[in-house]
């Protein structure tokens, strides 16, 4: 096919596809995880292959699009028209899309890769703190950033120009050609790091109905981010902050 993308479940949609062969029952977007190359082609594609009444938003084609990642969103006016709610200032997101990229083979490398990443990201969120219905990937840390936020750290740069910086070093390992790979985009950060063989070309799995690609290794993958007992992983009601079918606080 001409625009051919390798497309992977990532994170909660592996658990899903694993577990229930769809959604978990505290979630309802789709996690996707795409290997750099194909990454940039579907960022340059995409609006021209959307369903109606979805946008695509990415920093690359998007104004203030507050995530380093692209976002297929349904619009205000369809949320509203089906009676949904929204969880982002455009609409419902329904796909995050996250790059899959290789990392140094070199472990102290890995580490300085890591650090520098989580660094810039702290940097980019800066700017969302006052972002309705964004997504935070901080957690706990958030009064830091709000005190950060208040120093106005974040007018010493754009946005955008620190999600430019994570692009050029995201990509500076090329995926399969080093041991090791990650999504460090994801929430999980550290976790997301592991062997490329975990992923390789992937295995066939079931999500709503629909043949799905998830990593290769799913039950060493889903051990490491979810924990051994994954099987029996649930989050606490707490904790399940995630849906996007009810309102939510403020997050990066």
């Amino acid at each position: 096919m001409k625009n051919s993308i390798t497309v992977f479940l990532r994170g909660g949609s592996v658990l899903g596809a694993v577990k229930y062969k769809g959604f978990v029952p505290w979630d309802d977007d789709i996690d996707v995880a795409i290997p750099r190359k194909d990454y940039n082609k579907l960022i340059s594609i995409m609006p021209e292959h959307l369903a109606e009444d979805c946008i695509f938003v990415s920093y690359q084609r998007t104004v203030d699009a507050h995530c380093y990642f692209p976002r297929i969103v349904l619009e205000k006016k369809a949320c509203e028209k089906m009676g949904l709610p929204q969880n982002n200032e455009r609409g419902l997101v329904l796909i995050d899309i996250l790059p899959l990229d290789g990392l140094p083979d070199s472990k102290i490398a890995r580490k300085i890769h890591i650090l520098k990443a989580y660094a810039y990201r702290v940097l980019a969120s800066l700017w969302t703190l006052d972002v309705k219905d964004t997504v935070s990937m901080h957690g706990k840390k958030d009064s830091i950033l709000k005190m950060l936020h208040f120093l106005g750290i974040h007018r010493l740069y754009k946005q955008d120009d620190i999600y430019r910086r994570l692009d050029k070093m995201y990509a500076r390992s090329q995926l399969g050609v080093t041991d090791y790979c990650g999504v460090l985009a994801g929430s999980k950060l550290r976790k997301e790091v592991m062997p490329y063989s975990w992923w390789d070309k992937g295995t066939h799995g079931s999500f709503q109905e629909l043949d799905v690609l998830i990593p290769k290794e799913y039950d060493l993958y889903l051990k490491q981010l979810f924990g051994s007992n994954y099987a029996n992983y649930e989050p606490s009601i707490s904790d399940r902050t995630k849906s996007h079918l009810r309102k939510r606080g403020v997050r990066q």
